[in-house]
């Protein structure tokens, strides 16, 4: 169906129109889809009367909207409204940077929904928190710091008697491990050797 074969003037066209504007008064700001819906067709033909009606000046974009999301990325949708204004343009397009930083939010907002992008995100932190950590200790170490105070400096807790002062990479990357499947911080901490608390503090700091 195309806007060339279609008047507009025929008793469907005429009801596809009226139930569109009772539609949009009784809740404004529909997008297609739900308009669609409403009237058992599929949305190009929706937009096809939307834009004649927008011409006559019966309704127009009142906002848009980016609720739908496909794969990592949301695309904008047009809320329509009665009235004879100026529809509002479509936004541009959004940089790659916003779209990982919005999945990146869904990803933990839902990590049931997201399970297998969760586990990869966790596993990237982990990476990243050991090498970063890594990185610190050699450089402070080079710049003459003692255990203790380098401790201090990365915001670690400082552990007493014979055991290490401060978790490896090694053991920081076994505690998000074992925590993704689910394991008790008693658990974790006899497994791993480290106290519950340090175990508990250094994965928190890591999912932050």
């Amino acid at each position: 169906m195309t806007r060339r074969n279609m008047t507009f003037s025929s008793n469907l066209a005429k009801l596809r129109i009226e139930r569109i504007l009772d539609l949009l008064a009784k809740k404004p700001f529909l997008t297609p889809p739900e308009i669609a819906a409403e009237l058992y067709v599929v949305e190009r033909t929706v937009k096809i009367y939307l834009d004649h009606l927008e011409k006559e000046g019966l309704v127009y974009i009142a906002k848009w909207t980016r609720e739908e999301v496909i794969g990592q990325r949301s695309f904008p949708r047009a809320q329509w409204a009665l009235g004879e204004h100026k529809s509002r343009p479509k936004p541009p397009p959004r940089s790659k940077s916003a779209i990982a930083k919005d999945f990146r939010r869904r990803v933990l907002n839902d990590p049931i929904k997201y399970e297998a992008s969760y586990e990869k995100m966790m596993r990237t932190r982990a990476r990243l928190l050991a090498k970063y950590r890594s990185k610190r200790l050699k450089d402070l170490a080079k710049a003459g710091y003692t255990d203790s105070n380098m401790a201090r400096l990365l915001g670690e807790r400082i552990m007493i008697g014979e055991k290490r002062r401060t978790p490896s990479a090694d053991q920081i990357l076994e505690v998000l491990r074992l925590r993704e499947k689910g394991a008790t911080w008693d658990s974790i901490s006899e497994q791993v050797g480290i106290p519950k608390t340090t175990a508990r503090d250094h994965y928190n700091r890591s999912i932050k």
